[in-house]
């Protein structure tokens, strides 16, 4: 596979050894890198906002533990039990696949069961620190393959990011479109100016690095999320471009799902439920504000459903599917990886380390080298780049 040196050029991405900042210090912490994220002040701050959101929310509807519990007692567990299955199986089967043909069509060769290992093991660290640093531990332990690198490894995890964005985005716009019942040739028209404006994105990299530059002038952050997706996507064909775009639509389907299954498990037999067209629009809003500075978009996430679905529901049941989803979506899975967290913790300490010695022995590589592309003067830290995608 040809590599664009655009893309390489372009990298936001330093290697490892080149890491100063305190992110770096995470893996270097005397054997104790799990340790060292309880101490992180990011970690308190996102359990705080986690929790002030809850409680302000438990003021403000006069919802107790006890309501909520109640309404569990009552849930149709059948159902409940049977979407927390399918969610989390869809997030770690699926998801892995999806990240697997993603590293592979870059050129690393890497086996499913791998990726899936890895993906699963850095979901403890995500839920945890919202700091992005489990993804920064994904491309930390990827990035020791020759074939790969990590400036590419870590475009590989931010373009897996990007491509969930757009199928959280492509559902949102279709719910939204639908409810708004607007006349069926001028919905035909808005389908195909976005069908053209994503072909065209797919096509012209001078639009899509025009893009990224606009973007950069928004905010920082904007442009260094861009640039690490295009690290990877300059790479791919446009048939694995519109590929992996259809993966990430079919992937983001499960938020609006598993919505639509709790709320169908907790709401009050007989109740009106929302439309198809309104689980798919509001789950979509969902996630969007799930990914709000919290612990693993607690807080956020089941304020958006209380709002949303208001019409529907009273807010303690809405609390309730709230606090179901995040707990299918995000602390099932954190759960499930811990296992898997302490192998992939031990890897990512061994790869800084080994790095660090090879750029202290071998430090007369020429400057415009594939592996050093990414560490010319003026590039950002590794964690800025991958929180660009916060």
């Amino acid at each position: 596979m040809t590599v664009l040196p655009h893309a390489r050029s372009n990298s936001l991405f330093p290697e490892p050894n080149q890491t100063t900042s305190e992110e770096a210090a995470v893996f270097r912490r005397k054997g104790r890198p799990a340790m060292s994220f309880l101490k992180r002040k990011r970690f308190w701050v996102a359990a705080g906002i986690s929790a002030a959101i809850l409680a302000l929310l438990s003021w403000k509807t006069q919802i107790r533990l006890g309501t909520i519990a109640e309404h569990l007692s009552r849930a149709n567990w059948a159902i409940l039990g049977g979407t927390l299955a399918i969610s989390a199986a869809i997030h770690m089967f699926v998801g892995a696949d999806k990240w697997w043909r993603i590293l592979r069509a870059l050129g690393a060769d890497v086996t499913y069961w791998e990726v899936f290992r890895v993906r699963l093991g850095s979901d403890p660290i995500r839920f945890t620190v919202p700091l992005k640093v489990g993804e920064l531990v994904n491309a930390l332990h990827f990035g020791k393959l020759e074939t790969l690198g990590f400036s590419r490894a870590a475009g590989s995890v931010l373009f897996d990011k990007a491509v969930n964005l757009f199928g959280t985005v492509f559902w949102l716009y279709m719910g939204f479109v639908a409810m708004a019942k607007v006349p069926m040739l001028w919905g035909l028209a808005a389908h195909l100016l976005v069908g053209l404006a994503v072909l065209a994105l797919i096509s012209s990299r001078r639009l899509r690095w025009a893009i990224v530059a606009v973007a950069g002038r928004l905010h920082p952050k904007l442009a260094r999320f861009g640039s690490g997706v295009l690290v990877a996507f300059e790479e791919f064909s446009p048939l694995q471009k519109i590929g992996f775009l259809a993966y990430g639509v079919l992937f983001q389907l499960r938020p609006p799902f598993v919505c639509a299954m709790m709320l169908l498990a907790i709401q009050p037999d007989g109740a009106q439920l929302p439309s198809l067209r309104q689980f798919l629009a509001y789950g979509s809003v969902v996630v969007l504000m799930g990914n709000i500075p919290s612990m693993g978009g607690i807080g956020p996430r089941e304020a958006a459903v209380i709002e949303l679905f208001k019409g529907y529901a009273d807010p303690a049941t809405l609390l309730t599917v709230g606090l179901a989803m995040s707990f299918g979506m995000q602390v099932l899975p954190a759960i499930l990886g811990i296992p898997w967290m302490f192998p992939l913790l031990r890897s990512a300490t061994d790869f800084k380390t080994k790095r660090g010695k090879e750029n202290r022995l071998d430090s007369a590589e020429p400057p415009d080298s594939p592996q050093n592309a990414a560490t010319a003067p003026g590039s950002q830290s590794v964690e800025q780049s991958i929180a660009g995608s916060e």
